[in-house]
């Protein structure tokens, strides 16, 4: 992984960074010295933590009081809850950005090494920074290129050719050659890598910089042409209005001369011929065929993923799932593990859940609906492979109140130019997933075998748990469910497709519906990249942390959307139910059944049953 600065411009602005090179302790010392400041609670917010623990405290009393008895004192406890809840006052203790704060956050990406560099030419000028996060061996400095070219490039690829090489070195042969042959000829090598990319190439000679990302835009890239060009992988400073997320699949040229910018597809496309409603079947005859192709195509992007992560510092644990418990990552956790169980060493997965403490409603860390959904998946994924050598740790991120005011506005900063609460609220979570930090961690004790159930388990969680309370993950590659429920329709719009359609539907009717959905999850996934993708890279990588998708690998997203008919990602079906009027016909649906399909063939049935819950803190 890396992190990418370029700026082109007829003048530079001054910046208090030295160009040149930066080994990890001095990006340790500066992104540390950053942190501090951006996470510094203002009187304000110190004020709303003191406030906080007064409220829980009326929280607590007033769930043990009784309206029928203690009407008054319950009167008065809201009374008090609703004054301490408004603090006057400053919102956040402000720090003033700068050129010199996003190129620190840069370098907060890649804490392997950087490098900053300036040319000043003829009319122009020109400053690159690019940051590196190791993954792949042998150690490769950027920015790369050579006399006439600068080229920046981050990302992870997966072609046959480079899989156990550096990838920079094989992106930058690919691309070269492509340049010799025209624009053309660049947007084909592009189109032919196969990964999650970003990248910026200025060709000096020309006068050009293109730049660009993969397919469906799993890495973040921002542009801007205020003055001159600015291409970034975070922005965290600068105005907003002409910031704009690069589209995936796309090769942006900017002419310095004249400073426009054209655009050119990739040659090759992605999910392009989704399969139509007409082939309804409502048999479901070919249901075991697509389970098994699924898990072929999901299994083997895993493996991709796994086998090409060789970090410059060896770690203990390689990767880690961002894991709520949901079915989307715990197929994920389940998919990685069984591709380890072919190694002859002791493995351990780390499967990291986050929880938040909530004044409003008193709950802590532990009490969140995602926490605990977390801890009976990971049972369920240990009692799976108990007998194997790989084991998992849910390592339980805790995140007090105090804690998410502190870096509240440093994440408002990473996800910049994306800014709503629901933005902040998903950013947030994953923000605090992926942070190094000492936190307890569960692992299955020596009693626990595959014989256990879940009551039992309950009743007896400290003869079977083992706790480790100050764990420290070193996974710097993190594993990420995104993308099931856009290929698969995981969201309740989705469903809502067919709320017209009633029992004894016609033929014609349902076709419709399903082409319905067929468009409306090909919309969803070519909106990833800026609903999602690029927000959720920059929250998480800021930590030096890479992320990677497997539901979004080309193969999956080609296979999903062109070889699974689209009742097999929505199942419809009518059941009685009783209600006090008496018994009344319902219409039931089944988001992401198929995937539902491949956790029963899993054996994972407590994740197949599953209902979605939102990521949110």
């Amino acid at each position: 992984m890396c992190g990418i600065f370029l700026s082109v411009a007829q003048s530079l602005p001054l910046v208090g960074l030295e160009c040149r090179e930066y080994d990890e302790g001095e990006i340790s010392s500066l992104v540390g010295n950053r942190l501090d400041l951006q996470t510094a609670l203002s009187d304000h917010d110190k004020e709303k933590v003191k406030n906080a623990d007064a409220i829980r405290q009326r929280k607590s009393e007033l769930g043990r009081l009784s309206m029928k008895n203690h009407s008054k004192r319950i009167e008065e406890l809201e009374r008090e809850i609703s004054e301490l809840s408004v603090v006057a006052g400053a919102s956040a203790l402000e720090i003033s950005a700068s050129l010199d704060t996003t190129l620190v956050d840069i370098m907060a990406r890649g804490p392997d090494y950087a490098s900053l560099v300036e040319e000043k030419r003829d009319g122009w000028s020109l400053r690159a920074l690019s940051s590196v996060l190791s993954l792949r061996q042998p150690f490769t400095k950027q920015p790369s290129g050579d006399d006439r070219y600068i080229f920046q490039f981050n990302g992870e690829l997966y072609n046959e050719d480079c899989l156990d090489g550096n990838d920079v070195k094989f992106a930058w042969e690919k691309l070269s050659s492509g340049l010799q042959g025209g624009i053309d000829e660049l947007a084909k090598a592009l189109g032919g890598l196969l990964g999650e990319f970003a990248f910026v190439l200025t060709d000096k000679v020309k006068k050009k910089v293109y730049f660009g990302k993969d397919h469906v835009g799993k890495r973040s890239l921002l542009f801007s042409t205020t003055d001159g060009l600015a291409v970034a992988s975070v922005f965290s400073h600068g105005p907003t209005e002409d910031l704009q997320e690069c589209q995936p699949g796309i090769l942006y040229t900017y002419s310095i001369g004249d400073g426009t910018i054209s655009k050119t597809a990739y040659p090759q496309t992605l999910h392009s011929s989704p399969i139509r409603g007409n082939h309804y079947d409502s048999e479901y005859s070919q249901l075991d065929t697509r389970v098994d192709k699924l898990h072929e195509h999901l299994q083997k992007a895993c493996l991709l993923r796994q086998q090409t992560v060789h970090p410059y510092h060896a770690t203990k644990t390689q990767v880690a799932v961002l894991f709520s418990g949901g079915l989307d990552c715990t197929i994920i956790a389940a998919l990685i593990a069984k591709n380890y169980t072919r190694l002859d060493h002791p493995v351990t997965i780390d499967l990291l859940t986050v929880g938040f403490e909530n004044p409003r409603t008193g709950l802590s860390p532990s009490q969140s609906p995602d926490r605990q959904l977390s801890e009976r998946s990971w049972y369920e994924l240990s009692k799976k492979f108990v007998d194997t050598n790989v084991s998992f740790r849910l390592v339980q991120v805790d995140v007090s109140y105090g804690e998410w005011l502190a870096h509240r506005s440093r994440v408002l900063g990473l996800i910049h130019p994306t800014s709503t609460e629901m933005d902040l609220s998903i950013a947030i979570a994953f923000y605090f997933a992926s942070r190094p930090g000492k936190f307890a961690a569960l692992r299955a004790g020596h009693s626990f075998d595959k014989s256990i159930i879940w009551t039992d388990f309950l009743e007896n969680r400290d003869k079977f748990v083992e706790t480790e309370q100050e764990y420290f993950s070193s996974a710097k590659v993190l594993f990420s469910g995104l993308g099931a429920d856009e290929l698969y329709g995981g969201y309740s719009r989705h469903e809502s497709i067919f709320d017209s359609l009633k029992e004894g539907f016609a033929e014609n009717e349902i076709h419709s519906l399903y082409d319905e959905l067929s468009a409306s999850l090909m919309y969803d996934i070519n909106a990833i990249y800026e609903r999602n993708l690029g927000r959720d890279d920059r929250a998480i990588s800021s930590w030096g942390k890479e992320l990677r998708y497997p539901y979004l690998d080309n193969d999956v997203i080609e296979f999903s959307t062109n070889g699974i008919e689209p009742h097999y990602k929505i199942r419809l079906s009518w059941a009685n139910i009783k209600t006090k009027k008496g018994e009344k016909r319902v219409k039931v649906y089944s988001r992401k059944y198929l995937l539902r399909q491949l956790a029963h063939k899993l054996d994972l049935p407590m994740a197949a049953e599953e209902v979605k819950r939102a990521i949110q803190n």
